[in-house]
């Protein structure tokens, strides 16, 4: 049976996945019914599809996710100068994180595509782990 903490997250994510997809939804009416009705005579109607979507927006809060998995870029700074490269919090949920970067290894050796984003990646002059870290987010 698992954990309290585990059946929370698998609930939270399945929140996130729902409200993703009903985001996508009510971006994909309002960029219809914007070139079939017009913005003109509708306003209303468009304003209230804004502040959805925004709305959605703001509950999906990605940023939080990938701060707790531990893929979120933080810079390394000392009051107002920039020192040293970003870094992503060694306090992550390290039993995500380490699934994450085996989708992510498994899914550059195994798809095409991922693999040549990789490879256009490091040889423009990034960092392997830093490319693996922009895959281990796209999961």
């Amino acid at each position: 049976m698992p954990t309290k903490v585990i059946l929370k997250l698998q609930t939270l994510l399945t929140l996130r996945d729902r409200l993703v997809r009903d985001r996508g939804g009510f971006e994909a009416t309002y960029k219809e019914q914007r070139l079939l009705l017009g913005i003109a005579d509708n306003a209303e109607l468009f304003e209230v599809y804004q502040n959805m979507i925004g709305h959605l927006s703001t509950q999906i809060n990605w940023r939080k996710f990938a701060c707790y998995i531990g893929t979120a870029p933080f810079e390394h700074t000392s009051g107002t100068s920039v020192r040293g490269k970003t870094q992503v919090s060694h306090l992550a949920n390290k039993q995500l994180k380490k699934l994450l970067h085996l989708a992510a290894i498994s899914a550059i050796i195994h798809n095409k595509e991922l693999r040549a984003y990789y490879l256009r990646r490091v040889s423009g002059g990034k960092s392997k782990m830093s490319t693996i870290n922009v895959l281990r987010i796209r999961f």
